[in-house]
């Protein structure tokens, strides 16, 4: 269901409500700033992706909002009228179910043999999804500042996964078609020689005393 809002103050209450509000792209996080101003609960999705630009020799996190076009907001009642104010926001705004919201099962074929059941996700599960995904790159674009200190040929040590505990030597970054995030390419001493290893950047860090 669209709600066009107008300019006027609605009655004032504690009754909150979700709604998917509509922004240009590139604005998106702009109008989130002014939601913020006002003290409108929204939901500040954001995907960090790693990209190299200009001359910069490994990527680097840039920020993009987790639903282009769209912020979802919740708003108390008597707040919904301040939305129609917010600069590059759309006063047409789509108002979002419970299910919408929280998610639903839906029964198919009810009371007959072959009836199913399936759950439809809801905002509320892809936003916490979307939001520990953002968690792990920030953690991740932390440590790759770090990184970004190590030279060619470092010893650094691995303190997570099936080879912590052992040095390695640091060759460069890299980051495949499919990786989430840059990997740290190492070489470590396996069976007598040296075995090229790809590693979480969590998965190493300097050698301490170094």
């Amino acid at each position: 269901m669209m709600h066009e809002i107008g300019m006027h103050a609605l009655p004032a209450d504690t009754t909150r409500h979700d709604w998917l509000c509509y922004a240009p792209v590139g604005k998106e996080f702009a109008v989130m700033d002014q939601l913020a101003e006002i003290g409108i609960d929204h939901w500040r999705g954001t995907a960090v992706k790693f990209e190299r630009r200009g001359k910069s020799r490994t990527p680097d996190a840039y920020d993009y909002p987790a639903l282009p076009n769209y912020i979802w907001a919740s708003p108390l009642q008597w707040q919904v009228h301040l939305m129609a104010k917010v600069k590059y926001m759309s006063r047409t705004f789509l108002f979002l179910s419970r299910a919408d919201v929280d998610g639903q099962t839906l029964v198919y074929n009810k009371g007959k043999a072959d009836e199913r059941e399936e759950y439809k996700p809801g905002l509320r599960e892809f936003a916490r999804a979307v939001d520990e995904r953002e968690r792990l790159a920030r953690r991740i674009a932390g440590n790759r500042d770090a990184i970004k200190l190590y030279n060619r040929d470092e010893q650094i040590q691995i303190v997570d996964g099936p080879f912590a505990g052992r040095l390695a030597r640091f060759r460069h970054m890299a980051q495949g078609a499919n990786d989430l995030f840059p990997k740290v390419v190492a070489d470590v001493e396996l069976f007598g020689g040296m075995t090229r290893v790809r590693f979480d950047p969590l998965a190493v860090d300097k050698v301490k005393g170094s």
